[in-house]
């Protein structure tokens, strides 16, 4: 490699490389696609069958199931976020504040935060999606009522997730997202 010759440094315009490739256009950053943050999932037991960490765990799930979207990009999951943000996340988990919720998503650069509520019970888990803005207004609600398995539960959340976010999930996917 050595012996063959250095090849030019060509430079380029932002126009000019747009017209090379066509495939990269720009979208608009409110149209972009979607970087979701994990909040804290809220945990009720009245039956006291459970244990609080399965709130957690389905942070944890959702969080990374969400992913499945061709819009999302570059998020960074509740593990992650949660070992960061030690003190807000305990806010959080007690119950979400709007201003802490922004502050949140601007600082980890994300669009939206993703939370909600589980509750285990003798019949089964139901539960509650939430979808805040980057601003933290609340955006998006939808209750669960009927109680099923954890697992059945998570896939009905993630799928609504991904029709708010703008993607229509196959038929194979919402089976997988059910497993």
């Amino acid at each position: 490699l050595s012996r063959l010759p250095k090849l030019p440094i060509v430079k380029y315009s932002v126009d000019e490389l747009a017209r090379m490739f066509p495939a990269f256009q720009h979208a608009p950053f409110d149209e972009a696609g979607y970087n979701h943050f994990a909040l804290p999932i809220h945990y009720e037991d009245p039956d006291g069958l459970g244990d609080p960490a399965e709130a957690n765990a389905f942070a944890f799930l959702l969080s990374d199931s969400l992913d499945w979207a061709p819009g999302c990009y570059c998020s960074r999951h509740a593990y992650f976020t949660f070992k960061r943000c030690r003190r807000e996340m305990r806010a959080l988990s007690r119950s979400y504040d709007p201003k802490i919720i922004a502050s949140l998503v601007n600082d980890w650069s994300a669009t939206h935060a993703v939370g909600g509520k589980l509750i285990r019970s003798l019949k089964g888990y139901s539960g509650e999606l939430v979808i805040y803005d980057h601003s933290g207004r609340h955006v998006f609600q939808k209750t669960y009522a009927d109680p099923r398995e954890f697992f059945e539960l998570l896939g009905d959340m993630v799928v609504d997730g991904l029709i708010f976010f703008g993607h229509e999930p196959s038929a194979a996917l919402v089976k997988h997202l059910h497993m």
